[in-house]
C-alpha cells in the first residue's frame, strides 16, 4: 500500500485541471487531462477511453497516467467492469473494495485497484463516446467536489471528441472536392478587349446551368449582369488592375446561375498587349469552388464557436471556483469554532456552530445543483412542440401559488387570450416559474402587491412579460442580473443561478431575454421571446 499525497483543496483542484488543459487540443489535451486530473483529485491512476462497439463492447484507452508517468494504452472488454455502469451515462463511485464488487474484472485484480470513480463522455446528441476515470491502489474516500470536476472534464472531453470528428469530416470533404475538380474540366473564356465580344466555352455555360448561346450570349454584358452586385465592384477593380498595372488576375466571386442561385467561382486570366501597350485580348478559366468556400466558412465558424466555448468554459470554471470557496471557508471556520466549543464544554454554542455549517452545506448543494443544470442544458432542451400559453401560465401560477398566497400577492394574466408558441414545455415552464418566484420575492414590500403576466405576437416571435411593482432594477444591473451568481440583494434566498439558466433556455430556443425597469421603486418587467406557433387560442382570462 502506498502512502497518499496531500489532497488539493477544491479550488486548487479546479485550477490544476483548467490550468493544465486549457491551452492544448487533440491527443495532447487527453494526455494533459489524465496527468492533471490524477493530481487534482489525489488518485494514482487516471485514464480516458473510447467506446468501441461490436459483438463485444470494448474500451480503448487513448491516454493513461500511472503514478508519475504515462503508461501504454490498452483495450479491455466492458462486461463485468465498473466502466460498464459508467457507459450507461452515469457517474459511478466505488471508494473501497471495488474488486469485491466486480470479481470478474481481471484488470482490477492485476492492477490491485481498490478505489474507482468514473464519468461518461456523452456527445451533444446524447450518444456515449467513452469515459474518463480515476483509480487508486488504496481505498480513497470520495471528496464532495470530485464528482463535479470529473463530470466537467467529461463534458470538455466530449467537446474535444466532436471537434476532432468535425475536422476529420471536413478533411474528407475537401479531399473529395479536390478529386472531383481534378477529374472535371474547367470553363474557358476569351475576351476581345476592343469589343464587347467574349467567347464562353460549352463547359463555362454548363457551370452556370446554361446550355446555349441564346440563354448566355457571347458578350461581356452577359457576365456583368450575372455577377453578384456586392462582388462586381471588387471584380471590376481587379480586372482594371490587371489590364492597366498588369497585376495578377486570380479572383473569387459569386455569379447567379440559371436557377437564380448565387454560387462561388474562381476565375484566373491573362491579358495580351500590343507593342504600344494596349490590351488586345484576355483569356482565362472558370472553376466552381462553391462547396470549398462553404466548407471553409463552416470550418471557420466551427473554430470560432469552439474558441468561444473554451473561453466561456474557462470563465465558468473560474466563477464556480470563486463561488464554491465562500461556503467552504464558512465550513472550515465553524468547524474550528465547533472544535473549540467542544473542548471548552460550551455546549450552548455547539448547536449554532452546526447550524452555520449546515447552512453552508445547503448553499453549496444549491450551487452544485444549479451549476449541473446549467452545464447540461445543451443536451436537455428537447424538441419544440406547440405550446398553449394559457394552460402553461396556469401551471406556472399553480406552482408558485403557495408563495404568492403566503405573501398576499395577486398573480394576474392581462391582455388575454394568450397566443400559441413553440418550445420545450418543461423548460419554458421552468423559466416562467423562475420569473414568477423572483417577482413575488421582490413584491413583498411593494405598495401594489400584484404580479402581471402578458404575451403578444411580434412578427415570428411571441413576447412574454412578467411584471412586478416592487423596487425595480437599476440600469447598471439590467444586463448583469443574467450573469452567473449575480444577485441584486445578497441577503435574499437563492443561488444566483436561476436567471442564468433562464437566459440559456431562452437562447437555446432562438429567443432573447431582457429586463425593463422604469425607475427606482416603480417595479420591473422581465421579457423573453419564443418562436410563434399560430393564431390566438384559448378563452378570455
Amino acid at each position: 500500500m502506498r502512502k497518499q499525497a496531500a489532497i488539493p483543496s477544491p479550488e486548487d483542484a479546479l485550477e490544476i485541471v483548467v490550468g493544465g488543459t486549457s491551452r492544448v487540443v487533440g491527443e495532447a489535451y487527453f494526455r494533459a487531462l489524465v496527468k492533471h486530473l490524477a493530481r487534482a483529485l489525489g488518485y494514482r491512476l487516471a485514464l480516458v477511453g473510447v467506446l468501441e462497439r461490436g459483438e463485444v463492447e470494448r474500451i480503448k484507452t487513448i491516454a493513461v497516467w500511472v503514478g508519475d508517468d504515462y503508461a501504454e494504452n490498452f483495450v479491455y472488454d466492458l462486461g463485468g467492469t465498473p466502466c460498464e455502469n459508467v457507459i450507461s451515462k452515469q457517474v459511478c463511485s466505488y471508494p473501497v473494495d471495488v474488486q469485491r464488487q466486480f470479481p470478474s474484472d481481471e484488470l482490477l485484480v492485476e492492477m490491485n485497484i481498490h478505489a474507482y470513480l468514473g464519468a461518461p463522455i456523452v456527445s451533444s446528441a446524447d450518444r456515449a463516446l467513452g469515459l474518463v476515470a480515476v483509480l487508486d491502489v488504496v481505498p480513497t474516500p470520495e471528496r464532495a467536489h470530485a464528482r463535479w470536476i470529473l463530470r466537467s472534464c467529461a463534458d470538455r472531453a466530449a467537446a474535444e471528441f466532436e471537434r476532432i470528428e468535425a475536422e476529420a469530416a471536413l478533411r474528407t470533404s475537401e479531399a473529395r472536392y479536390a478529386v472531383a475538380v481534378a477529374g472535371s474540366s474547367v470553363g474557358i473564356w476569351d475576351w476581345d478587349c476592343s469589343s464587347d465580344h467574349v467567347f464562353y466555352s460549352k463547359r463555362y455555360r454548363e457551370l452556370l446551368g446554361y446550355d446555349s448561346t441564346d440563354e448566355f450570349p457571347n458578350t461581356l454584358a452577359a457576365w456583368i449582369s450575372r455577377a453578384h452586385p456586392v462582388d462586381l465592384e471588387r471584380t471590376s477593380a481587379a480586372l482594371e488592375g490587371h489590364i492597366v498595372r498588369r497585376e495578377p488576375f486570380d479572383l473569387q466571386y459569386r455569379m447567379r446561375n440559371r436557377d437564380g442561385e448565387y454560387r462561388w467561382y474562381r476565375s484566373r486570366g491573362q491579358a495580351f498587349w500590343d507593342e504600344d501597350g494596349v490590351p488586345t485580348r484576355m483569356a482565362g478559366a472558370l472553376i466552381d469552388i462553391n462547396e470549398l468556400v462553404i466548407a471553409t466558412q463552416e470550418r471557420e465558424q466551427l473554430i470560432g464557436e469552439l474558441e468561444h466555448k473554451n473561453a466561456e468554459l474557462e470563465r465558468f470554471v473560474y466563477t464556480v471556483s470563486h463561488e464554491l470557496k465562500s461556503p467552504l471557508v464558512t465550513i472550515e471556520g465553524f468547524v474550528g469554532h465547533l472544535r473549540g466549543d467542544l473542548e471548552q464544554g460550551a455546549h450552548e454554542r455547539v448547536e449554532g456552530d452546526i447550524g452555520h455549517i449546515s447552512h453552508a452545506v445547503k448553499r453549496m448543494q444549491q450551487l452544485l445543483e444549479g451549476i449541473t443544470t446549467l452545464a447540461r442544458l445543451g443536451r436537455i432542451v428537447g424538441e419544440l412542440e406547440p405550446l398553449e400559453l394559457d394552460a402553461l401560465v396556469e401551471d406556472a401560477r399553480a406552482l408558485v401559488s403557495g408563495q404568492a398566497d403566503g405573501e398576499a400577492i395577486e398573480i394576474a394574466v392581462v391582455r388575454g387570450p394568450l397566443p400559441r408558441a413553440f418550445g420545450d414545455r418543461v423548460r419554458v415552464l421552468e423559466v416562467l416559474q423562475n420569473l414568477l418566484e423572483n417577482a413575488i420575492k421582490f413584491s413583498r414590500d411593494a405598495t401594489v402587491r400584484r404580479v402581471e403576466i402578458s404575451a403578444a405576437r411580434a412578427g415570428d416571435e411571441i413576447e412574454l412579460r412578467v411584471r412586478d411593482f416592487g423596487r425595480g432594477v437599476e440600469p447598471e444591473f439590467r444586463t448583469r442580473v443574467f450573469q452567473l451568481f449575480e444577485q441584486l440583494d445578497p441577503s435574499c434566498e437563492g443561488s444566483g443561478i436561476g436567471l442564468a439558466i433562464a437566459k440559456r433556455v431562452v437562447e437555446m430556443h432562438g429567443g432573447r431575454i431582457w429586463c425593463e425597469s422604469p425607475a427606482r421603486g416603480e417595479g420591473c418587467c422581465f421579457c423573453f421571446t419564443l418562436p410563434a406557433g399560430g393564431e390566438l387560442v384559448g378563452g378570455p382570462s
